[in-house]
């Protein structure tokens, strides 16, 4: 029985070894196509090894039972510092997802955060804000967009270079192109509560929903009253977004909103702001918990980051 036991096992890790393998090969010969032959050798361990053992740790790319030689782990890390992934791996991804994306499906682009409080030699690192603990720690940003439980970017902010609206923008301007045809709602999170994003996104005749911070000014486009988003009661109002607290006067015509604020009744939770383009709902058929469930479905993304940052021991390594 033991050998039998052993023997099935030996034949499941072959095949799913083969599996792997074949699928790296079939999936990755586009991004393969510019590379030398030492950085597809180092580059298709990483990600055998990553499938296998969970780890991301370029040492512990070994054959399972002991770690990689130093010189070989530096060889291969020159490899792969040497490579250039985010166009062709952002392409491959593009034409692997946009097949499932659903017309007027929700698109939710997120900033989360990986922590490294202990950490003081990793290069690039800034002051990030640490979602899981509610406070600004050491660590990193990371740019996600994903609709459903599907991750579409990941990529890794590099704070000595630009900064954030910079690539969120460079990312939304892409995503928008995109994704034209099926005429999705993009859904962005309080970190994105920006003016400039809003007159951005509208002069693009894109549909959105944030979620605002309970600071925002808007001015009611009905009487040109100014007041602070967590002043103002629950329902559905036109506005314009204040500059600075104070009353924009000269605003174009295409950067009016709506604001839709929703709280269900009995709750003691703070009630959820959510701006909405007016496109998004140009004749009102929508009822604010529909539009509020809209919103929500961002939330799936959220729940692969936290796969993919336990999966790969993220925050650990």
């Amino acid at each position: 029985l033991f050998r039998s036991n052993e023997r099935t096992h030996f034949i499941t890790r072959f095949f799913m070894n083969k599996y792997i393998l074949d699928s790296i090969k079939n999936n990755t010969k586009t991004v393969f196509l510019k590379m030398s032959v030492p950085q597809k050798k180092a580059l298709t361990l990483m990600i055998k090894r990553i499938f296998q053992t969970g780890s991301g740790i370029l040492q512990h790319l070994g054959d399972g039972s002991k770690q990689l030689p130093k010189t070989i782990a530096q060889k291969f890390s020159r490899h792969l510092g040497n490579l250039d992934l985010l166009n062709p791996v952002e392409s491959f991804s593009d034409r692997q997802i946009l097949k499932y994306l659903p017309k007027d499906g929700v698109i939710a682009y997120d900033l989360t955060d990986i922590a490294k409080p202990t950490a003081k030699k990793i290069e690039n690192m800034t002051m990030a804000f640490d979602g899981s603990q509610r406070r600004k720690g050491r660590g990193f940003f990371v740019h996600g967009v994903g609709f459903g439980n599907l991750l579409w970017r990941l990529r890794m902010h590099d704070n000595t270079r630009h900064c954030l609206p910079q690539i969120r923008k460079e990312i939304l301007t892409k995503l928008i192109k995109l994704t034209k045809m099926r005429n999705p709602i993009f859904a962005l999170d309080r970190g994105n509560d920006d003016r400039k994003l809003f007159e951005f996104l509208s002069e693009k005749s894109t549909r959105f929903i944030v979620r605002l911070k309970c600071d925002r000014h808007v001015i009611f486009s009905e009487t040109g009253e100014t007041k602070r988003v967590d002043q103002i009661q629950t329902g559905r109002y036109k506005v314009l977004i204040s500059k600075d607290g104070t009353e924009q006067r000269k605003t174009p015509e295409y950067c009016s909103y709506q604001l839709v604020i929703f709280q269900k009744q009995k709750s003691k939770k703070s009630p959820i702001r959510l701006l909405i383009s007016n496109n998004l709902d140009p004749e009102n058929e929508l009822t604010n918990k529909q539009i509020i469930n809209l919103y929500l479905q961002c939330w799936g993304v959220e729940n692969s980051f936290k796969q993919i940052k336990s999966t790969l021991n993220l925050e650990d390594i």
